[in-house]
């Protein structure tokens, strides 16, 4: 899986899938953006104050 976002409300990306890899529209990089792009699992992991 790989994000990248651009600007407020695009990006591109990668995702898997049950039939393979698939390109992830720029509202869906955009929608995982705006939900903190998976960063509050890794919060446990190195601590709010990780650097």
């Amino acid at each position: 899986m790989i994000l990248l976002p651009l600007g407020s409300g695009g990006g591109v990306g990668q995702l898997p899938s049950p039939d393979g890899p698939f390109a992830a529209p720029a509202a869906m990089v955009a929608e995982f953006k705006g939900a903190g792009l998976s960063a509050g699992r890794f919060l446990g992991q190195f601590g709010p104050n990780a650097a």
